[in-house]
């Protein structure tokens, strides 16, 4: 990760387009601009320019985005670096069942498709063919994980 992270410093977030960008630049220079503040301390203003010119040019600002990706990844808590919408999702259910609201019925996700018989195709070519063996790999994974497949309603 680069040693500062230059959009905290703009007070925002990745996904910030180049408009909102120019926006928090001007607006902390501003309050910040030893001119304009009546400070000795330009350091604010100095942090401020720095990550706006790294991340207003497009090359910079994209080569600024992989390492900020990769050391958001590598330095995220395990608690947080694993936390997904599921998590959220099922998070959410839990507070609406709690509060006695209807909640959604489990979605189970479709096992997977079986392949297709050609006509004229013999049975033995068809059991003993690459596409048949690998479905029944995968659908005999797919039931291993799950076991409500054959108790649904």
């Amino acid at each position: 990760m680069a040693e500062r992270d230059y959009y905290a410093d703009l007070k925002l977030t990745q996904y910030a387009t180049t408009a909102q960008i120019k926006s928090a630049f001007h607006t902390l220079a501003k309050q910040h601009h030893p001119d304009k503040s009546g400070s000795n301390d330009a350091s604010a203003f100095r942090r401020a320019r720095e990550a706006y010119e790294v991340l207003s040019d497009a090359t910079t600002k994209a080569a600024y985005d992989r390492n900020y990706q990769h050391a958001q990844v590598q330095y995220q808590p395990e608690d947080e670096q694993f936390s997904t919408r599921t998590a959220a999702f099922e998070a959410e259910e839990a507070e609406r069942q709690a509060r006695g609201e209807p909640v959604q019925p489990k979605r189970y996700s479709p096992p997977p498709y079986k392949p297709v018989r050609k006509p004229n195709e013999p049975g033995w070519a068809y059991y003993m063919g690459k596409a048949y063996q690998a479905w029944e790999k995968r659908d005999a994974a797919y039931r291993a994980r799950h076991p409500e497949y054959e108790n649904r309603p």
